[in-house]
């Protein structure tokens, strides 16, 4: 048995704003947030900031995003997602 997750797209204002709405309710600094993803001290804010103001995501920094936040980068891509068994059958 396994689980699938079936996705709808999103455009990508919806997967910023998706970003957006997960950077505010977590109460983290963009700072914190920035520093969680990797950047050094001097650059997390801003680097952050600017993400997160920006309209045209790479599968990359959704991924090293959502890993910071502590979602996968489906969070931001798929509308919505079903959990069903699988039989191991495709």
């Amino acid at each position: 048995m396994g689980i699938l997750l079936e996705c709808v797209g999103m455009d990508t204002g919806e997967v910023m704003k998706k970003a957006r709405e997960l950077a505010v309710d977590s109460g983290l600094t963009c700072r914190v947030i920035g520093l969680r993803m990797g950047y050094p001290e001097r650059s997390a804010s801003q680097s952050v900031s600017q993400f997160l103001r920006g309209s045209n995501p790479t599968l990359g920094m959704l991924g090293r995003f959502g890993g910071a936040m502590g979602v996968g980068v489906e969070f931001f891509l798929c509308e919505t997602m079903v959990e069903e068994e699988s039989d191991g059958q495709a």
